[in-house]
C-alpha cells in the first residue's frame, strides 16, 4: 500500500487509499498477491461508490475522494446510522459558511489517540486538525462504510451548525443553530459526565469496602 509505482498505476495517492478500502466481506483466494488484492479492492470501491455517485459528487462541487474524506469524519463521529445525514448537513452548513469544521475526530486522528480530548489537543499544529485549518483535511481518517459515504453526498437540509453529545448516554447528539444554545447543551453534557464519574467512584468505593469487610 506504500508502493508508489503501484499506486500510480491506479491513479491514486497513498493518503487516499485507506478511504477506498470499503468495509464489507470479500471472498478471495489465499494465493492472491498484494497487487491482486489492491486491484480487487479498488474495483469494489468503483463499483459501489465511484460509478453510482460520481455525478452526485459533481453536483455538489466535490470529488469522490473529498466525499470520502467527509464520510470518514461522519463515520467516526456518529454511532447511529439514522443520525448520519443530519451530521453531514451540519458539516455542509459549516463548509458553505466558510467556517472551520471543528470536528473532534480529526483532532483525535492528528494526535493518534482515541480518547476524550483536552484543550491542548485542539491547538495541535497538524494538517488534519480541523480546528486550525479551513475546509476538509488532506485525506480520510478511516475507511468509512457506504452509509457514511451516501450521508456525505445526501446531507439532511437544516440550519444546524453546532452539536454536542446528548447528556443521556444514548450516543445521539443535540443540534443547535447558535452558540448560546450550544453552550447550554454543552453544560448539560459536561454535567452528565461528572455525574457518571461520581457514580463510578461511589461504586468503586462500595466494592472496596465490601472487599475489605469480607476479609
Amino acid at each position: 500500500m506504500k508502493d508508489s509505482s503501484l499506486l500510480r498505476q491506479h491513479n491514486i495517492e497513498e493518503h487516499h487509499l485507506l478511504g477506498r478500502m470499503l468495509p464489507n466481506s470479500y471472498e478471495m483466494y489465499w494465493t492472491a498477491t498484494p497487487q491482486q488484492f489492491l486491484a480487487r479492492m479498488l474495483r469494489e470501491f468503483d463499483t459501489a461508490v465511484t460509478r453510482p455517485y460520481a455525478e452526485r459528487a459533481a453536483e455538489l462541487g466535490i470529488s469522490i475522494d473529498e466525499a470520502v474524506i467527509l464520510a470518514s469524519i461522519i463515520e467516526w463521529e456518529v454511532r447511529h446510522v439514522d443520525e448520519k445525514r443530519k451530521v453531514s448537513g451540519l458539516y455542509w452548513n459549516r463548509l458553505n459558511r466558510r467556517m472551520r469544521l471543528e470536528a473532534d475526530p480529526t483532532v483525535a486522528h492528528a494526535i493518534g489517540e482515541r480518547r476524550r480530548l483536552l484543550f491542548a489537543d485542539y491547538r495541535v499544529d497538524h494538517p488534519y486538525n480541523t480546528y486550525r485549518i479551513f475546509g476538509l483535511p488532506p485525506g480520510p481518517i478511516n475507511n468509512p462504510r457506504l452509509t457514511s459515504i451516501t450521508a456525505a453526498l445526501y446531507p439532511e437540509q437544516h440550519n444546524y451548525i453546532y452539536m454536542v453529545a446528548s447528556g443521556d448516554g444514548s450516543g445521539y447528539h443535540v443540534f443547535t443553530t447558535n452558540y448560546a444554545d450550544h453552550r447550554r447543551e454543552s453544560r448539560r453534557w459536561t454535567n452528565w459526565l461528572r455525574e457518571q464519574r461520581r457514580i463510578r467512584d461511589l461504586e468503586a468505593q462500595q466494592e472496596q469496602t465490601t472487599g475489605t469487610n469480607s476479609r
